[in-house]
């Protein structure tokens, strides 16, 4: 196999995994490991013609017709939840300490179903992680989104939680992770406050190492008004007065405290990291069982082409 017939294979062994056909232009952009130009990609295509077909320009592996209708379906359904997932993201962003949200799994692989939630990450200032969370939790049970029972349809759950000056991920790889790789480049911010989007990408340039071709999503951003900033500006001068100083604190180690119980109640269960500086829910975490499923199809397609 020829390091582009790999570059060109591997995204579409990852989202054949998950019954996803990709967009012919969207293949170049996800190119794995390797650099590829128009001309490369259509070359490469041209010598797997017999592993990879072409339909209504979509591509997806010879032996799994069919799911070009049910990608159709998941787009249409995806245009919904990204229409709900900029509306809570509006309120969201008027949380003191929120920097940026962006959305992340399923709905920025463009792959939901109908029954889905919305995962989001969201970024804070440092040191005040712990009270934007508490912040997000009410507003989003008052809104009734909070994602904490069933059913889950359109309901948010924020698996991740990083501050301004702890915006790396490479630390979550697994041993072997082909997940992370997919989910770090789909990451889709939709809220920016002060570039912490370009801040991100430069905390974590094996993104770009690992899609040479990848160009960042800013497509989704919102506009978030004057009126709103100044707001949200005043609130958090309340935070940072002595009094408010001191407000916080307490409030960040009541969190703490509570949300270690929570770890070790749920250890084992996915993973769960608690600091005041990043928190990850993930439970369950999948990630093992993707690896897997992709190893086990690249194998199956692999030999096709040996």
């Amino acid at each position: 196999m020829t390091r582009h017939q790999q570059a060109v294979l591997t995204p579409l062994v990852f989202f054949d995994c998950f019954d996803r056909p990709l967009l012919k232009n969207y293949l170049l952009q996800a190119a794995y490991l390797e650099e590829l130009t128009r001309a490369d990609l259509e070359e490469t295509l041209g010598s797997m013609t017999g592993i990879v077909k072409e339909s209504q320009d979509y591509l997806y592996l010879a032996d799994r017709k069919g799911l070009i209708e049910n990608a159709k379906l998941r787009r249409r359904v995806s245009f919904d939840f990204w229409h709900e997932a900029k509306l809570v993201t509006a309120k969201l962003a008027s949380l003191p300490f929120v920097r940026m949200v962006a959305v992340v799994n399923s709905l920025s692989f463009w792959n939901v179903g109908s029954d889905s939630d919305i995962d989001l990450l969201v970024v804070t200032e440092p040191d005040y992680l712990p009270i934007a969370r508490d912040h997000a939790n009410v507003l989003l049970k008052i809104l009734g989104k909070r994602n904490d029972r069933p059913p889950k349809t359109k309901k948010v759950a924020i698996d991740i939680w990083l501050t301004t000056n702890n915006l790396e991920v490479k630390s979550f790889r697994n041993a072997k992770d082909i997940y992370l790789d997919f989910w770090a480049s789909h990451l889709t911010p939709v809220f920016d406050q002060g570039g912490v989007y370009k801040k991100f990408l430069a905390a974590n340039p094996w993104i770009k190492e690992t899609f040479p071709n990848f160009l960042g999503n800013s497509q989704h951003l919102i506009d978030f008004s004057y009126r709103r900033r100044r707001v949200k500006t005043a609130w958090e001068n309340l935070f940072r007065s002595f009094l408010g100083k001191k407000i916080s604190q307490a409030l960040t180690r009541h969190q703490l405290v509570r949300l270690k119980k929570y770890q070790d109640e749920f250890a084992g269960q996915g993973t769960i990291v608690i600091d005041a500086e990043r928190m990850r829910f993930n439970t369950p975490d999948r990630r093992v069982e993707y690896q897997e499923r992709f190893d086990e199809r690249w194998e199956q397609v692999s030999k096709r082409i040996n």
